[in-house]
């Protein structure tokens, strides 16, 4: 008698090679349409070094798109604000356009002058505002701040980094 173990192994073989490859197609369909995409998960969130505190930030989808951020100088000194840079990640089609906020633009770009003006008080509280364009509903855009500053009484400058998750409304 000629035993069929080869037949048993394809049968087998088969029957959980279609179910593997249904896994498989969901899995893929899940992930072209974003199910799977971690991003959706991602908390929004405002992070700056030690000493600015992100009290709240917004976006607006515009037009132009805006992101809005509330902060805090908590370095316990007043600070002269010498200059603002963004960079965007995250959004393929997302360019920075400018800082929008006058008292802070214009105060990093010397437009401001007097010393009472030009300071940053401690625990005081200011707005920035940031222009962006090619925003669309659903976009998670990572924004890189960087700002240059020197405390009240100090002349070198130092720089403090802060990053912001938002999702566009």
């Amino acid at each position: 008698m000629v035993e069929k173990k080869g037949q048993a192994a394809m049968e087998y073989l088969s029957t959980y090679g279609w179910a593997l490859m249904i896994i498989i197609v969901a899995l893929a369909a899940l992930a072209y349409f974003g199910v799977l995409n971690p991003d959706m998960f991602l908390p929004e969130k405002c992070n700056f070094e030690s000493g600015i505190l992100c009290d709240d930030f917004m976006s607006d989808i515009g037009p132009p798109g805006k992101v809005s951020l509330m902060l805090v100088n908590g370095l316990g000194k007043a600070i002269k604000i010498d200059d603002v840079s963004f960079a965007v990640y995250g959004a393929a089609s997302v360019t920075p356009v400018e800082c929008i906020t006058p008292d802070w633009c214009d105060l990093a770009k010397g437009i401001v002058s007097g010393a009472t003006e030009s300071y940053w008080k401690a625990d005081e509280t200011r707005e920035l505002v940031l222009e962006l364009t090619g925003l669309t509903p659903g976009d998670r855009p990572k924004i890189a701040i960087e700002m240059e500053y020197a405390m009240s009484g100090e002349f070198f400058n130092k720089n403090i980094t802060g990053e912001i998750f938002v999702k566009v409304n």
